[in-house]
C-alpha cells in the first residue's frame, strides 16, 4: 500500500466504522482487532483514538459495557498525554457512555469537564458536536428535556460539518 504513514493507518481503521454503521459488529471487531489494530504502539494517535472508539462502541452496542470501558480506558490516558480533544475520534462519548453504564458518573463529568476545557478557545466543530452528545448523555436520566435540547444541538453540528451518519446517531 503507498502514501504516507497516516493514510496506510487510516485505511486500517476506516473498514471497521464502515461495517460498525452498517450493523455489523462482528466484522467491525474484527477489523479493529486486527494485527494493525492491536498494534495501537505503532498508529498515530487519531488512529489509535479511533480504532479504540470503534471497538469500544461494538462493545457497547452488544451490551457489555465493562469491555467496552477496558478498551476505552488506555485510548483515553493517550487522548490525555497528547492532548488531542479538537480531534473528533469519537472516543470522548463512548469513553462517556461506557463509564455512565458502569456506574461511574464521576469519571464520565470528569472527562467530559476535561474535554471542554481542552476545546476552550479553539476552532474544532466536529469535536464540538461529541462534546454537545456528551453532555446529552450527563443529562439523560434527570433531565431528558434538556438531554434531547443537547441530542438536537449536537445533530445540528454535525449536519454543519458534513457528517450524515454521526448526526442520524445523535437524533
Amino acid at each position: 500500500m503507498s502514501g504516507s504513514r497516516a493514510d496506510r493507518q487510516r485505511a486500517v481503521a476506516r473498514p471497521g466504522a464502515v461495517v460498525r454503521r452498517a450493523g455489523r459488529s462482528g466484522r467491525a471487531l474484527d477489523h479493529f482487532a486486527g494485527p494493525e489494530g492491536r498494534a495501537a504502539d505503532r498508529l498515530t494517535a487519531p488512529v489509535a483514538l479511533r480504532t479504540a472508539a470503534g471497538r469500544a462502541a461494538v462493545l457497547l452496542a452488544r451490551g457489555v459495557p465493562r469491555e467496552a470501558r477496558a478498551v476505552a480506558g488506555p485510548a483515553v490516558a493517550l487522548l490525555r498525554r497528547g492532548a488531542t480533544w479538537p480531534k473528533a475520534t469519537g472516543l470522548v462519548p463512548v469513553a462517556v457512555e461506557a463509564a455512565l453504564a458502569c456506574g461511574d458518573r464521576a469519571f464520565a463529568e470528569g472527562l467530559a469537564a476535561e474535554a471542554e476545557q481542552g476545546l476552550r478557545g479553539l476552532d474544532a466543530p466536529a469535536a464540538e458536536a461529541e462534546l454537545e452528545l456528551v453532555r446529552g448523555l450527563l443529562l439523560l436520566d434527570a433531565e431528558p428535556g434538556s438531554a434531547a435540547e443537547r441530542f438536537a444541538a449536537a445533530r445540528r453540528a454535525w449536519r454543519s460539518v458534513g457528517r450524515p451518519y454521526d448526526a442520524a446517531r445523535a437524533a
